[in-house]
């Protein structure tokens, strides 16, 4: 029976686990990539392919060979049944009110379109912007 050296790949590090049995599960796989990176093998996701393994799949069925890279991510499984979270307190929520008696400095009315940001810019009200200033008469062009 032969086995498998795998490369084990983290964030910044990254590790061999050699003599990797190709009829092992996935659940065996952590428990020696536990041995080697120091990470819980509850806390690991492995990666092969771009598949998250299942702890009951079969190493060999997954198509890993000798020297495969199988990236590891570190933290708490979603459908791990036997962590126990406290749901945190719901946020205040805020509503804005819309006022309806004002124009915005872009021109529109808060209940109607929103403003144009570019309304005011280089001292331009409707005509378009850009005349005047140290741009000439000429709209920005400077006076070509």
């Amino acid at each position: 029976m032969s086995t498998l050296s795998l490369i084990i790949k983290m964030r910044t590090e990254q590790f061999d686990v050699k003599d990797v049995d190709p009829k092992w599960t996935i659940a065996d796989l952590k428990t020696a990539v536990e041995k080697v990176t120091e990470v819980a093998a509850a806390d690991q996701r492995l990666i092969f392919k771009g598949k998250l393994l299942k702890d009951d799949q079969v190493v060999e069925a997954t198509g890993m060979g000798e020297g495969s890279p199988v990236y590891l991510v570190s933290g708490r499984n979603s459908n791990n049944n036997n962590a126990t979270a406290t749901p945190s307190p719901a946020a205040p929520t805020a509503t804005p009110t819309p006022s309806t008696t004002q124009a915005t400095s872009g021109g529109a009315t808060a209940g109607g379109n929103a403003p144009n940001p570019f309304a005011n810019m280089f001292g331009g009200g409707a005509g378009g912007g850009m005349g005047g200033g140290d741009f000439g008469g000429m709209g920005g062009m400077g006076g070509m």
